[in-house]
């Protein structure tokens, strides 16, 4: 968690966007893994918010949880961890830039939060909907299994060479 566009995104999320979704989903949680936490994220105090530090597994870790938030608001390249997320079928919400290089569909295989109202929006959503979410999760499942699995890029490199 030492790269500067995580940090400054959770950093972001528990100032302007968990107080409010704790102010009307009071069961909202948010558990945070990651190699390198900062002394500011480890110190951290807030009702529903866990630092778990660097995790021996980290699907593992994304497997015990149906959302994943990653909240990118500068960065460049692809975002791995999106693409793991929904391999394992996790509803993820992320940013327009977070999800740059990886063509999905907002609210069909992954929920796309631009501004802090989106973002509380979203979460409450997802609290509100666990249905929906695990059918965003499925075809998040789906979109990954038919464009990042290594069939598929094996396939899709034999035609270009």
């Amino acid at each position: 968690m030492n790269w500067l566009p995580n940090l400054d995104g959770i950093n972001w999320l528990l100032k302007n966007v968990f107080p409010k979704v704790k102010q009307t989903e009071k069961s909202a949680e948010i558990h945070i893994a990651g190699r390198a936490m900062s002394t500011k994220l480890k110190s951290h105090k807030q009702d529903g918010y866990y630092n778990h530090g660097e995790v021996k597994n980290a699907e593992d870790f994304m497997s015990k949880h149906k959302v994943m938030l990653i909240p990118l608001f500068s960065g460049s390249g692809i975002r791995v961890k999106i693409i793991e997320g929904m391999s394992l079928g996790k509803c993820i919400i992320s940013t327009s830039i977070g999800v740059k290089g990886i063509n999905c569909t907002n609210n069909k295989n992954i929920l796309i939060a631009n501004s802090k109202n989106e973002f509380i929006k979203a979460m409450c959503f997802c609290i509100q909907n666990p249905d929906k979410v695990y059918e965003i999760g499925n075809e998040a499942k789906k979109y990954a299994r038919d464009n990042f699995s290594k069939k598929n890029i094996i396939n899709k490199l034999n035609k270009i060479i």
